[in-house]
């Protein structure tokens, strides 16, 4: 114990009095030991305890092995992350700063701007579809991994309040199966689900008449899917280019993905995409 750095000393006792009790055949643990010179070297120790014909303990086996240099690397690559981590939680925080300044003004924009007030209203929409991911992301401990069906739920809530819509006449109905998504996918995917909800509050129902929503997002075997379906007003083959409709399409394209609008009974659209597909 004279060697043994005086705070692994009782872990150290109480290990080899279990092992002199029976109660474990051997022991391994990392501690330190103090050279003549004052030195700290960490070692990796395995110990087991011999007995005689009787049982009785009659000494230690032990295998030390100096792992300083491993530890001092461990402990530079943990330092090298706790700045990583600090310097990307500074990132973070920025980006969500700007985002909020944008909105701001874009409010500014939206309440100075009659004529195109529609029109600032759906950017504005558009910003806070991208604003939710970080403003989730600043209040989680993964820098870029987001719970999406948690985030589908806070967007509908958005876009009610946005449209004053009464949850009583036009329903919504989510079916998730709680997938996290990477937050370069998730962003794209965001905007996606912002676009096409827009598009079926204002053209599916208007005047905010009765009527019901699903939103439904999975993941099987690595593969997206989100789907939108609605039994408002169906949209016309000759509309789906329209109304907005041509940055889904070019969203869907950027995360190497399909669109399918089925508008035979219900509209629906289907989003499909592939988990990686940053």
């Amino acid at each position: 114990m004279d060697i043994v750095h005086p705070e692994d000393v009782e872990s150290n006792m109480e290990k080899i009095h279990r092992l002199i009790n029976g109660d474990i055949e051997q022991h391994r643990t990392e501690k330190r030991y103090i050279r003549k010179n004052g030195e700290i070297v960490w070692i990796n120790l395995s110990v087991s305890l011999i007995h005689d014909e009787q049982g009785h303990p009659i000494h230690f086996i032990a295998m030390i092995i100096d792992i300083t240099e491993r530890k001092q690397i461990q402990e530079e690559m943990e330092a090298s992350f706790k700045e990583i981590n600090i310097l990307l939680g500074e990132i973070r925080h920025r980006v969500f700063n700007h985002l909020q300044l944008i909105l701001k003004l874009v409010n500014v924009q939206l309440s100075n701007t009659e004529m195109s007030k529609e029109f600032n209203k759906i950017n504005k929409n558009r910003l806070n579809a991208i604003n939710l991911i970080h403003e989730k992301l600043s209040k989680s401990q993964d820098f870029a991994i987001i719970d999406f069906s948690d985030y589908i739920i806070c967007l509908k809530n958005h876009l009610i309040l946005s449209y004053n819509i009464n949850s009583d006449i036009l329903k919504f109905e989510i079916e998730t199966d709680n997938s996290l998504l990477d937050v370069d996918v998730a962003i794209p995917c965001a905007l996606i689900l912002n676009e096409l909800m827009i598009n079926r509050i204002i053209h599916a129902f208007p005047g905010n008449v009765e009527g019901k929503i699903i939103i439904k997002y999975s993941s099987d075997d690595g593969i997206i899917k989100l789907n939108i379906i609605d039994n408002g007003i169906a949209i016309k083959d000759t509309e789906i280019k329209n109304n907005g409709l041509e940055l889904v399409d070019m969203l869907v394209k950027q995360l190497d993905g399909r669109l399918i609008v089925d508008n035979a009974e219900e509209t629906e659209f289907r989003v499909e995409f592939m988990e990686s597909a940053y």
